[in-house]
């Protein structure tokens, strides 16, 4: 496993979703680095600062923390104690599941205690006493946290949030293969390019063609992972001019090239069997 996990206090697989309790020593610190796929993660103890690009935040005892696939972070852990952590990390067929019906593993979602903590201290629970209706047990709490995550995340999608943007973001994820441009999308929403532009930076905190980049990239991950597809071919299905622009991109956004990323998640795979 990445040594970014730390010390593995123990592990549980569940299909393609793995479960693992960790501990950081104390005082440590994670450069800049990424997980392959979506993750949360409970503190159970000790505590940590999990810095994005555009903001850190504080991983008290309690804290969860849901993490998109790729998202660049590095992690500083408090001097105090050692830091125990229960992670979930799902894999390539749980994560399409949940795309499915859900955009909620598409960003960052935090919780400083509440439902969300009592749920995922249940999981761990389950995890240490493990019997035959344990795996059933554990599966329904993440879904139940997932389902909180998706909640505010709606709630926050009609507060304050125009109904166009919906169709655009909507639209977006739809063409995300072919290019796009500005005027295209203002014509979806029915406003002026420069008041979409605006509204959606506003947010989505970045700009329409990051959003874009960004999709491709996560797409271009799951390909990576879920299928023997060439380079080239995965740089054609989501949308890159040719090889070299996927690799390019998909360094920049997740410091890791497409064959390193491939053979990475292919060796986890086989040393989890």
């Amino acid at each position: 496993m990445p040594a970014t996990f730390g010390r593995i206090a123990r592990t549980k697989r569940i299909d393609d979703t793995l479960l693992i309790e960790t501990i950081h020593a104390a005082g440590l610190r994670l450069p800049r680095h990424n997980h392959g796929h979506a993750t949360i993660t409970l503190t159970v103890a000790g505590g940590y600062e999990e810095i994005f690009r555009a903001r850190t935040v504080a991983a008290d005892a309690g804290a969860v923390i849901l993490k998109l696939a790729g998202e660049c972070h590095s992690d500083s852990y408090g001097s105090a104690a050692d830091t125990r952590c229960i992670m979930v990390e799902f894999g390539p067929r749980t994560s399409a599941r949940i795309g499915l019906i859900s955009g909620v593993l598409d960003r960052v979602w935090t919780a400083g205690g509440g439902p969300a903590t009592l749920i995922m201290r249940e999981l761990r629970q389950e995890l240490r006493f493990m019997d035959q209706a344990s795996s059933l047990i554990i599966e329904g709490c993440i879904w139940r946290v997932l389902g909180l995550a998706e909640r505010e995340r709606s709630q926050g999608h009609r507060a304050g949030r125009p109904h166009w943007l919906a169709w655009v973001e909507e639209f977006i994820r739809e063409h995300a293969d072919r290019h796009l441009s500005m005027e295209e999308l203002a014509a979806v929403a029915g406003v002026h390019p420069g008041h979409l532009n605006k509204v959606f930076r506003r947010h989505f905190r970045m700009p329409v063609g990051m959003y874009l980049r960004w999709l491709r990239v996560e797409r271009a991950r799951r390909l990576l992972l879920a299928s023997r597809d060439s380079l080239a071919q995965i740089a054609t299905e989501t949308g890159f001019s040719d090889q070299s622009h996927l690799a390019r991109v998909f360094k920049a956004l997740t410091g890791s090239t497409p064959s390193r990323y491939r053979r990475a998640g292919c060796a986890s795979r086989s040393t989890m069997r």
